[in-house]
């Protein structure tokens, strides 16, 4: 009978490494900002249309070709943003790094201690 309990102390453990996982979706959150900066992007395009309306009597051809220009310059912004938001992530984990090294140092100071006694 004495073997079956301890059987119960192992299933704490799985349930413990599960917590973990939840962290990990933080990071990703970050991402989901990026999207909002693209519809920005959609916006212009319904300024442009607005412009070749006003002056349809004879320079449509040159204002069309002046809107295209704008509305790439934008676009090009918002996808250099989000490659700055995965290097985000990477912080996270360095994070880590740190906790682990803090218990390190409690230890040294108990040694001294002890050999002081003896």
């Amino acid at each position: 009978p004495v073997p079956p309990d301890p059987a119960p102390p192992p299933p704490p453990l799985p349930l413990s490494p599960e917590p973990s996982p939840p962290p990990p979706p933080l990071p990703y959150s970050p991402e989901p900002t990026a999207p909002p900066l693209e519809p920005p992007a959609p916006a212009a395009p319904p300024s442009e249309p607005s412009l070749p309306a006003a002056p349809p009597s004879e320079p449509p051809a040159d204002p069309p070709s002046l809107p295209p220009p704008p509305p790439r310059s934008s676009p090009s912004l918002p996808p250099s943003t989000p490659p700055t938001l995965p290097p985000t992530p990477q912080p996270p984990s360095a994070p880590p790094t740190l906790p682990p090294s803090a218990p390190l140092f409690p230890p040294p100071p108990a040694i001294p201690p002890q050999s002081i006694p003896p």
